[in-house]
């Protein structure tokens, strides 16, 4: 829906980024402010991932669920 307003997503795996899994503040306020401003400097840090389609993820569960 964001992206179709013309916003940019990044979906992050946080466990890929030393510097929130290591944290001693582990909260999801510190994590989230952490992943923000990595964003904003460097976003090949978040190793982004990209979600199926919603019409993928209807086909995948049928399958899975068989």
């Amino acid at each position: 829906m964001l992206e179709e307003l013309g916003h940019e997503v990044l979906v992050a795996n946080p466990r890929k980024l030393r510097m929130i899994y290591d944290s001693d503040r582990q909260n999801d306020r510190a994590d989230a402010e952490t992943l923000a401003r990595v964003a904003r400097m460097v976003t090949q840090l978040l190793d982004a991932i990209r979600h199926r389609k919603e019409a993928t993820q209807v086909d995948l569960a049928v399958v899975r669920s068989r």
